[in-house]
């Protein structure tokens, strides 16, 4: 079962990597199927989660799971504030694909491509989820009173002067096309703090990463590719002067993965000043891909490129300059991660493609 606990989005797939080691094959002899299902189908097949019955089970753990990670990354989220959709798996007979969401972006698209090879069992397979629209257009519209510190957030730990612009956890899951006792998982989250009164932000992402293990002796699966980003909402570019300050500001040393640092991110406008501290993931293995200045996307970006066989957790966060004190910023994310499953004779990839409809 292929199942996405969504409240961010996607705006592409990737539909690549062809066997290491085996002979090639013509072009011909590959299959593409693409599977699309529009917001019109998804809004159909959406039910409020106070509404699943007895029969539900798995879309009730699935709901579960989502309401345990909001807690705790401290958010209390109403189950009645969840919605549910649950549409056929195009490529696996009596499977069902299930998208689970809290916040007013409402999935808008779900693309499902899968690449088959003539006189082989190997394929490719690529999901692309968009989020936004719904109710609303998928921002805040109004702003939050101050969160204190010890309120629990998990990301955001020393609050000094700043208030809580919004904040919102993301949980998907979806199946491996190697045989697993378990489904691959990512946890999205954001948090967008502001100093009040100021044109001072601070944007904060962070992503938990688990791939499914293989349970057939011989197949390994490992994560060849994870992405982290942020930038301003398209459309909304021109609130943003530039991306000031980042964290972390460079790659590290340190040859072993998954060690956290503490950084401070903040400013200080007309006499006020104000910051918040948070633990950052750091590893040798990442990069950062920063866009900043006047007349740039103000993207920030943190890049894994390296071969591992766990789960990963990957952070950034960026403090912005809006153009004044009067405007209120909006970020868009995106998340990208890429596995490498081989067999003794060959290797296919698994790509899963997660942006904002504001990307």
């Amino acid at each position: 079962m292929l199942s996405v606990v969504a409240a961010s989005t996607i705006t592409g797939l990737l539909v690549a990597g062809a066997p290491a080691h085996a002979t090639p094959v013509d072009a011909a002899q590959h299959t593409v199927r693409i599977e699309r299902f529009d917001e019109a189908t998804l809004q159909e097949a959406s039910r409020s989660a106070t509404a699943l019955t007895s029969a539900d089970s798995e879309a009730h753990g699935r709901v579960r799971q989502h309401l345990d990670e909001a807690a705790r990354n401290g958010r209390l989220v109403d189950e009645s504030r969840i919605r549910v959709a649950e549409v056929a798996d195009p490529y696996s007979a009596d499977e069902t694909i299930t998208l689970v969401w809290d916040s007013p972006k409402a999935p808008t698209e779900l693309l499902y491509s899968r690449r088959d090879t003539a006189n082989s069992d190997a394929h490719n397979i690529a999901i692309g989820l968009q989020m936004g629209g719904g109710d609303t257009t998928g921002m805040p519209t109004e702003r939050t009173r101050e969160a204190q510190p010890g309120s629990g957030y998990a990301a955001v730990f020393g609050i000094d002067n700043m208030y809580l612009e919004d904040n919102g956890c993301s949980t998907g899951w979806f199946a491996p096309s190697y045989s697993s006792d378990y489904d691959h998982k990512i946890v999205s989250c954001y948090e967008a703090w502001g100093l009040d009164k100021t044109p001072i932000f601070v944007y904060n992402r962070w992503a938990l990463w688990t791939p499914a293990p293989s349970d057939i002796w011989g197949v390994t699966a490992e994560t060849v590719d994870m992405e982290v980003s942020a930038r301003p909402w398209t459309g909304h570019e021109g609130k943003i002067k530039q991306l000031a300050d980042w964290a972390p500001r460079h790659g590290d040393s340190l040859s072993t993965c998954d060690s956290n640092r503490n950084y401070t991110v903040g400013g200080s406008w007309g006499g006020l000043s104000g910051s918040v501290t948070m633990p950052i993931n750091i590893c040798d293995k990442y990069w950062l891909n920063i866009n900043a200045g006047i007349g740039t996307q103000n993207r920030m970006t943190i890049d894994f490129d390296g071969v591992r066989d766990g789960q990963m957790y990957m952070d950034i966060a960026g403090k912005y300059d809006a153009v004044d004190q009067y405007v209120l910023p909006f970020w868009a994310d995106r998340n990208y991660m890429q596995v490498r499953v081989c067999t003794p004779t060959m290797c296919n990839t698994e790509a899963w493609a997660k942006a904002d409809s504001g990307w």
